[in-house]
């Protein structure tokens, strides 16, 4: 990662909290999803860090994050639906709002697993931890034009 990163940027690859309530702050405008794809599959394999026994359920998901009305990232992320309560699940297989907004009541927390850079942009991958077992595994891909004023609305 470049030594002259802007810190913005470096904020958000590495906070632990959620990026929604990061972003949302950082642009004063509401995070807004666009839902690309919101699967519900037990048969494929999840990723190691979530901890999940094969054939348990498990919502592969992809969004766009919107803020300002302006896309802002990308994410994908794989999620154990059984260790979320019913109300949480039926919002999560909505797929309207983020996943920060949905897990806003509980106590959780971000671990960091990687960043890469590509092309300029940054890939953070995480997981969401409550307690002590992962709620998801989310991937984040995250321009680094995203503060650039010529594109802020």
């Amino acid at each position: 990662m470049p030594a002259l990163l802007e810190a913005p940027v470096r904020m958000l690859l590495h906070t632990d909290g959620s990026m929604t309530s990061l972003l949302e702050a950082a642009f004063d405008a509401p995070v807004e999803v666009e839902l690309v794809a919101n699967l519900v599959d037990h048969r494929l394999p999840t990723p190691w860090e979530l901890e999940l026994e094969p054939g348990r359920p498990a919502l592969w998901r992809q969004v766009v994050l919107h803020v300002g009305g302006r896309p802002a990232l990308r994410a994908g992320s794989v999620l154990a639906l059984d260790r979320f309560d019913v109300g949480a699940c039926a919002r999560l297989l909505d797929g309207n709002e983020p996943i920060g907004r949905i897990v806003s009541g509980l106590e959780t927390r971000r671990e960091l697993l990687s960043i890469v850079e590509d092309d300029g942009d940054y890939e953070r991958t995480s997981r969401i931890i409550s307690g002590a077992r992962p709620l998801a595994v989310v991937t984040e891909r995250i321009p680094a034009s995203i503060f650039d004023p010529c594109c802020v609305h």
